[in-house]
């Protein structure tokens, strides 16, 4: 019976190594692809907490904080233009090794700006921040900076998708990775990642001393899914730079 850890793990993933092998870290990046479609839920998530909140008529700017290959990105942006709207994703990781990955594969799509953004620098501004699989890899002595630097990019909402660390967690994992996951880093990173991940009250407290507004929603789904839904309080919303402040707000 697997066990998950009373604690977060603190445990380096092979993929987090910058000397890591570049063509089993390729391979990783392309099962992403299929494992983020069978179970991230990102459909899910981007749809009832950023989709269902824009309108029609303006480009919308948002910005993937650790998009990986940016398969993420291009589902956000071909979804939004079948629903009549715009939006440009900038899609932020700080490998360059993954970096030039998601430039290859997002090369064909002009709403697609992918950039490689280090530790610590500034985000620029955008309408909303998103992040899948990212939060995880920051320890809990990072979690101010990290929520600070998101703030400042003016963001409307915050919508960070992760693992929930659990026993079905684990071992859901291990069934699906033995099925399909082969010569690359996911069968060990995935573990390792459900290890790292958090319960819900975990996440609230890590959330709770941020400038984001007290009514941070913390959304559990299956399978193995907690999410973070934080939106800027209405007293700083800009006008200018930013959505206006009465823009709807999807539930």
């Amino acid at each position: 019976m697997a066990a998950y850890p009373a604690r977060r793990s603190t445990e380096r993933e092979l993929m987090d190594d910058p000397q890591s092998d570049s063509a089993a870290l390729e391979r990783t990046l392309r099962q992403f692809v299929l494992v983020n479609a069978l179970l991230s839920r990102r459909g899910t998530v981007l749809t009832r907490y950023l989709l269902n909140d824009l309108e029609p008529g303006r480009e919308y700017r948002v910005l993937d904080l650790g998009a990986g290959g940016g398969d993420i990105a291009r589902w956000l942006v071909a979804r939004a233009r079948k629903r009549g709207l715009r939006v440009r994703v900038t899609a932020a990781d700080h490998d360059p090794r993954v970096v030039a990955c998601a430039r290859r594969w997002c090369a064909s799509e002009p709403l697609i700006d992918v950039v490689q953004v280090k530790v610590g620098e500034a985000l620029g501004e955008h309408d909303y921040v998103i992040c899948n699989h990212v939060l995880h890899h920051v320890p809990d002595e990072e979690f101010p900076a990290l929520l600070q630097a998101v703030y400042d990019t003016g963001a409307r909402r915050f919508i960070a998708n992760d693992l929930l660390r659990s026993n079905a967690s684990l071992v859901g994992f291990r069934l699906f990775a033995a099925l399909f996951l082969r010569n690359s880093f996911s069968r060990v990173d995935g573990e390792i990642s459900i290890k790292k991940g958090f319960r819900p009250e975990e996440l609230r407290d890590l959330m709770s001393p941020s400038p984001w507004s007290p009514d941070t929603r913390i959304v559990r789904l299956s399978p193995g899914r907690v999410c973070v839904v934080a939106d800027r309080p209405r007293s700083d919303r800009r006008v200018a730079g930013g959505l206006p402040d009465s823009a709807p707000v999807g539930q």
